[in-house]
């Protein structure tokens, strides 16, 4: 794959991390299964979100963004014997055979980048410490909001200290 195309893909990848994080419930730190009740499914991070009228964090798709929906449209993973895998060629072929869309080399390379970002991201945001792949930068007013409102905290606390001493 060229350079250019990698970059596209980069930014897709961060998309797809972001996404399987979202889409993961935790695993509860709590060792004692006993406690937990079986019949409770665990809440997605997205969910979490959801309950508490937030919206989620995603980075822009960019200008391959069709390539994320391919990707949901077929799969984005696959199921081997043990758990979660990327989508094999195979899988692809028969996606396309299916939707009658025809994948250039780039795309279907892609997409096995892709699912296979989806698959690790999943993994690892199993973990209730897992940080999300993406954070939203504040614009700048905020940022300057922010700024001036740490500058007045640590200065008060500056202030207090010469007073104290």
């Amino acid at each position: 794959m060229g350079k250019f195309y990698e970059c596209l893909i980069d930014d897709l990848v961060v998309y797809v991390q972001q996404t399987a994080w979202l889409q993961t419930a935790p695993q509860s730190k709590s060792k004692n299964l006993k406690s937990e009740k079986a019949s409770e499914k665990p809440m997605t991070r997205m969910q979490q979100i959801e309950i508490k009228g937030g919206t989620p964090d995603l980075p822009p798709m960019g200008a391959a963004g069709h390539l994320i929906g391919y990707l949901f449209d077929a799969g984005p993973i696959s199921h081997g014997a043990m758990g979660a895998i990327p989508l094999s060629h195979a899988d692809l072929m028969a996606w396309q055979m299916n939707t009658g869309i025809e994948l250039q080399t780039w795309e279907s390379r892609a997409l096995r980048r892709l699912s296979t970002a989806y698959v690790g991201a999943s993994q690892d945001a199993q973990q209730a410490d897992c940080p999300p792949f993406f954070i939203k930068q504040p614009i700048d007013e905020t940022r300057q909001a922010i700024t001036k409102g740490v500058r007045s905290i640590l200065g008060a606390r500056t202030h207090s200290n010469k007073k104290g001493h």
